[in-house]
């Protein structure tokens, strides 16, 4: 009976030496056809491990770029702290179709390999990493240079992209009609004072900027009958007009000046109306566009009118100095036009 024990103990323990080289899991290849692919996200670096010595001779990935232009992969195999492996095998890239795109060897202790081909947004390609030989972790870094870099770009509300950076969308000047007189400034087609919101204590008004400026004259002290202008004493000027103003004529300041105020001129009804373009708007196929002429220069709803080398364009809203018209063309055929003529 003890025998018999003793007999058992020793098969288990034999069982139990045996299974320490043979037991247990095998190893489980899940991305060694393209079927199976593992999803490489843009600008994320993704860690692996290549080994031929337990079968895992083949990995695949995929990518999927957002936008046409040029795709570029970087693999970097072995530690890089060592600077060495001993892998040999390949990379490439394929299309859906097993068109290949790029290939290039991987040779023992050779760290880094670039492989680069035109894309095609939101098209899948496959990426191989095979191994003949050898065993090594790897990195491998997915990118994409967009032909247009605005392409993968989504600007809030108020900007646009250029040249692949958002930037605010630079609203149209709308010229004001008349021209603003003396120490006024045109503002959104408004004639408006300048620093009309005023200056702060130490400041004045530069009405030939609109801006605020340090006062010159702050501290300083004019004679007698002087002021003072910008920093410099000026004598001041005698108040009325020396010889008296004539018939017709008034005096202001020291001056003599008409009182007769001229008629404006009636719009004439023969021949085309020039006019300038101050707003373009996209709609589709067609742009709607704002033009610097109104009822007071003879346009009326209705009347057509072109713009040289785009086409033609219908009005559609008059105003007293505007009027709005729509034009059969995208907004991209008028890139650059500034004039237009309205028929009569």
């Amino acid at each position: 009976m003890l025998s018999s024990s003793l007999s058992s103990r020793w098969s288990l323990a034999l069982a139990l030496g045996l299974c320490a080289f043979g037991c247990g899991p095998k190893y489980v290849d899940d991305d060694h056809t393209p079927a199976t692919a593992r999803p490489a996200p843009a600008d994320l670096a993704i860690d692996d491990t290549i080994d031929a010595k337990v079968g895992d001779k083949l990995d695949w990935k995929s990518v999927v770029p957002m936008a046409d232009g040029t795709a570029k992969l970087v693999v970097r195999v072995g530690d890089a702290f060592k600077g060495k492996h001993d892998v040999k095998g390949e990379l490439a890239v394929f299309t859906l179709d097993a068109h290949q795109l790029a290939q290039t060897p991987i040779q023992p202790n050779v760290m880094k390999y670039e492989l680069e081909w035109p894309a095609k947004a939101d098209t899948t390609y496959l990426v191989k990493v095979a191994a003949t030989e050898g065993k090594a972790p790897y990195i491998t870094e997915f990118s994409l240079t967009p032909a247009d870099p605005c392409a993968a770009m989504r600007c809030g509300a108020g900007t646009e992209c250029k040249a692949g950076v958002c930037v605010a969308i630079e609203m149209p000047e709308i010229d004001c009609i008349p021209e603003c007189g003396s120490g006024k400034f045109c503002v959104d087609g408004k004639c408006e004072k300048a620093c009309a919101d005023g200056c702060p204590r130490g400041h004045v008004c530069d009405t030939d900027l609109n801006e605020c400026v340090a006062d010159a004259c702050a501290g300083k002290k004019c004679g007698r009958g002087e002021y003072c202008s910008r920093g410099r004493c000026y004598a001041r000027a005698k108040k009325g007009c020396d010889p008296a103003c004539g018939a017709g004529q008034t005096c202001k300041g020291t001056r003599c000046v008409s009182t007769k105020t001229e008629p404006e001129p009636e719009p004439s009804d023969d021949g085309p109306i020039s006019a300038s373009i101050i707003q373009a708007t996209p709609m589709g196929a067609k742009t709607s566009i704002i033009l610097n002429k109104g009822s007071k220069h003879g346009v009326k709803v209705g009347q057509s009118g072109s713009v040289k080398g785009v086409g033609s364009f219908r009005v559609i809203q008059v105003f007293a100095t505007r009027c709005k018209a729509i034009v059969d063309k995208p907004s991209t055929a008028l890139a650059g036009a500034k004039s237009a003529t309205i028929s009569r």
